[in-house]
């Protein structure tokens, strides 16, 4: 489950999402805007709401309840329209800067669904991660890169296994796919002159890595945690998966 599903699916903070949302729309929509998703994405809602078009056209004060009312109502009935919505171009630089939590979740979302571009080989999705992340430390800080980049190296191991028909878990962690890798993957095979100081930096790194996915699940912003990670502390788990991938990527090309 992404962290935009169980945002969606936490009822408080489905409603904190709600209202960064409604701020960010009500700064940068038209009713052109509303009315092109509405007929794109099969929301006739929209259109037949009583008053946020009229409410937007005339600057009537009660806008953002109407914005609130829409967005409740495509939660419960389209969701996947929902899900558009908040990557919509004109939103994106608002939540950048006013919610990074909540544009954080969605990048998170992005992530898992950009595997499906058939285009990407798994190292270009962590690439792309990772140059999304120095974005990411650059406006609005590390504790938003972390989620993004281990989500990102997760499937990259993942495809490494399934590439090499490697058995693993159904529901192995980054960690375990990591060690399957390191065991079984025939580039790993090969002893060198300094093998057991090789395998000692291995085994540490495979230790970091189990921090990371469980600083990703306890305090990072892919979950609603009260006590995050501070901007060194994050950075360092942003640059240990960095790390860890041109490690085995690079084993890997050899």
């Amino acid at each position: 489950m992404s962290a935009l599903d169980e945002l969606i699916e936490d009822d408080v903070a489905r409603k904190r999402a709600f209202v960064a949302l409604k701020k960010a729309i009500d700064r940068c929509f038209s009713v052109s805007d509303w009315r092109e998703f509405a007929m794109e994405h099969d929301v006739p809602y929209i259109e037949g709401h009583g008053r946020l078009l009229r409410s937007l056209q005339f600057g009537d004060d009660d806008y953002g309840s109407s914005i609130l009312q829409v967005l409740n109502y495509m939660g419960d009935h389209h969701e996947d329209a929902l899900r558009i919505l908040m990557r919509h171009d004109k939103l994106e630089r608002k939540l950048k800067d006013d919610a990074p939590e909540l544009y954080a979740a969605i990048h998170d979302d992005v992530a898992h669904i950009v595997v499906e571009d058939e285009s990407l080989t798994a190292s270009e999705v962590v690439r792309r991660a990772l140059s999304d992340a120095k974005e990411l430390i650059r406006s609005t800080g590390a504790i938003s890169a972390v989620d993004r980049v281990h989500t990102a190296l997760h499937g990259y191991l993942r495809d490494i296994c399934d590439e090499e028909s490697l058995s693993y878990p159904k529901d192995a962690s980054a960690q375990q796919l990591y060690k399957v890798i390191r065991t079984n993957h025939p580039s790993f095979s090969a002893a060198g002159t300094h093998e057991e100081e090789i395998k000692r930096i291995g085994n540490s790194m495979a230790a970091a890595l189990d921090a990371v996915n469980t600083l990703r699940n306890q305090a990072s912003v892919a979950h609603p945690n009260a006590d995050l990670l501070d901007e060194i502390d994050a950075k360092l788990a942003v640059n240990a998966a960095r790390t860890l991938f041109n490690y085995v990527s690079g084993k890997i090309s050899e």
